[in-house]
């Protein structure tokens, strides 16, 4: 695919990777962000079910044992202002699937159930879960349940649950917790999704608009609030889009390939930030390398991404990146 868009400029870069999360044989990082009311980053620990919540600095604040397995997306509650943990309402999208180590440098795909069994739940920030969607119907032995993504309505609180490791579907829950139904893409010109990777409510030009990040066909979808089509963004420009968020006015879309596309509020592409090899998926072993030993955590390098998970906004307006990778990688980035 032929480069588009301007390299935009990166001012200043920290990783605040938690030193923690390297002792013993690292966990492969494959969480997602979210930024608390207070400006912490809550994110995942890479090796345990667990919410880990990052201060400024990148320590660990506090760690919050979860009753999942993963914590693949994570999307707060809209209004959760509450200074109390027991008010705050994470949602977690449960894949069900760790990848862990075996012994060092070697890692596998583990899932508690077979076939895997993912869920999606509400926790607040002691860990106690406080709201558990039902598993669709059209899950069976053949067709697993693995949710990698949930977005919140925050007009009608409509929940939206991508299937992406599933059945590449997009379920719609009411409020309350009942299942209205789904859809798959195919009223897209593209057709059925393929791995919709992330969900996100966006205002945008004064609407409201649900965003599918339909990674493996490097588009994304837009929606209405209803789940009615819209139209395709990013199509042609977009190599695996994972998340996005809104930076301003403009869209920021965290790519797996290892950079961030910005997008003008007209959703013209305005440029990459932090752009790294476009070749870098065909190495051996990526998003790490292969050394004697085996896998390893990949030779990273400042205002480098590797492999960009999910994206958030501080509150100071500076970006947060959490990577796919052994190890896991944090990073803050003032563009």
């Amino acid at each position: 695919m032929p480069e588009r868009g301007r390299r935009l400029a990166v001012t200043h870069w920290d990783e605040v990777t938690p030193t923690e999360w390297s002792e013993g044989a690292p966990g492969w990082a494959h969480a997602g962000l979210a930024v608390l009311h207070d400006g912490r980053l809550l994110t995942a620990d890479p090796r345990h079910p667990a919410l880990v919540t990052l201060d400024p600095g990148g320590a660990i604040a506090a760690t919050i044992p979860l009753p999942t397995a993963t914590a693949h997306g994570l999307s707060l509650s809209p209004g959760g202002g509450s200074t109390r943990t027991s008010d705050v309402r994470v949602w977690i999208a449960d894949d069900g699937v760790v990848r862990a180590a075996i012994h060092p440098g070697r890692y596998e795909d583990r899932a508690e159930h077979d076939p895997p069994r993912g869920s999606v739940v509400a926790v607040d920030l002691d860990g106690m879960v406080r709201a558990r969607l039902p598993t669709p119907p059209d899950v069976d032995a053949t067709h697993p349940y693995r949710p990698t993504s949930v977005a919140l309505d925050p007009r009608s609180g409509t929940v939206f649950v991508a299937d992406g490791y599933g059945r590449s579907r997009i379920h719609r829950y009411d409020a309350d917790g009942t299942h209205r139904g789904w859809f798959d893409g195919t009223a897209t010109p593209g057709g059925h999704f393929d791995v919709p990777h992330a969900l996100v409510f966006d205002r945008a030009r004064g609407g409201s608009r649900l965003l599918v990040l339909d990674r493996e066909h490097g588009r994304i979808c837009v929606f209405d609030p209803t789940g009615r089509f819209r139209g395709i963004l990013g199509g042609g420009e977009l190599r695996r889009p994972a998340a996005a968020v809104r930076w301003g006015e403009d869209l920021v879309v965290a790519d797996l390939t290892g950079r961030l596309s910005v997008y003008g509020p007209d959703d013209v592409l305005r440029g990459h930030l932090a752009a790294g090899d476009p070749l870098a998926t065909s190495r051996p072993d990526w998003p790490n390398r292969r050394t004697a030993a085996g896998v390893a955590p990949p030779a990273t390098a400042p205002g480098v991404l590797n492999s960009p998970h999910d994206i958030a906004v501080l509150h100071d307006g500076r970006l947060a990146v959490c990577e796919w990778v052994l190890g896991g990688r944090v990073v803050l980035i003032t563009p």
